[in-house]
């Protein structure tokens, strides 16, 4: 709740889960929605045309979809430790469906019904293809992330040490990496000292070097520099930022 003392920190989070409701629930169709609401929100101001009616019964329907909707979304920004996509999924589709809806009858105060229907339509039609047009992709399909598994399933198959700090547990997020390796081991809490490295890779060929995963909240700069160091390598290159630690080649 920390989010909630700290107002520089709780406005980023709610801007970027609006960024993830619109890129992900509408692939960016929300910013074409809410144009189109303005100007015809403007047009009927100037005109004083009044907006289409909503029966009781369909007000009722529409309270009872938003209403919860915007405080699990304004709860799970303020208490989810990330500002990620899994926490606000479970609305996207009522927010959705509430938005539309509101859209539609927004629509009809300056089209008929059958004018209303073919434009929401050709909205469906563009919030289907723009992943298409513009390459969007899906959070969770880690299409960046195909790369560096070729990579280190192939080319940069070396010996491999994660140097892991049991304090943030979150390694298992990037462990997949570790089923490409054929030589690897975690370093649970273990300090970096020379001893200990020279232990670690003393059955191993490393003179085609290294790659160490260091966890997230670590000084990762110091590490590489002292594990370079001891083992006698000059060079240190960051392959890969990934979900909560970083990878390196060192040769």
């Amino acid at each position: 709740m920390d989010k909630i003392k700290n107002i520089r920190q709780l406005i980023p989070s709610i801007v970027e889960q609006i960024h993830n409701l619109d890129f992900y629930g509408f692939n960016y169709g929300l910013i074409l929605i809410a144009i189109f609401a303005i100007i015809i929100l403007i047009y009927n101001k100037k005109h004083k045309k009044c907006p289409s009616e909503i029966s009781e019964e369909n007000k009722r329907i529409l309270r009872s979809i938003y209403i919860p909707s915007i405080l699990f979304f304004a709860l799970a920004t303020i208490a989810s430790p990330w500002n990620v996509l899994r926490y606000i999924v479970p609305v996207f589709s009522l927010i959705f469906a509430s938005i539309i809806y509101k859209f539609y009858k927004l629509l009809e105060t300056n089209f008929t019904e059958k004018t209303s229907n073919i434009l929401i339509v050709i909205l469906f039609c563009i919030i289907i293809i723009t992943p298409f047009v513009f390459k969007l992709q899906p959070e969770l399909s880690y299409v960046d992330r195909r790369e560096i598994v070729e990579k280190l399933g192939g080319e940069l198959n070396l010996p491999t040490v994660y140097l892991f700090n049991s304090g943030k547990s979150r390694f298992l997020d990037d462990i997949v990496l570790f089923t490409l390796l054929d030589e690897s081991y975690i370093a649970k809490d273990i300090d970096y000292t020379k001893e200990n490295l020279e232990n670690i890779f003393a059955n191993h060929d490393i003179s085609n070097g290294i790659i160490v995963f260091i966890n997230e909240e670590n000084e990762n700069d110091e590490i590489v520099n002292k594990v370079a160091e001891y083992l006698g390598f000059e060079n240190s290159e960051l392959i890969k930022g990934l979900t909560s630690c970083d990878v390196y080649y060192l040769r």
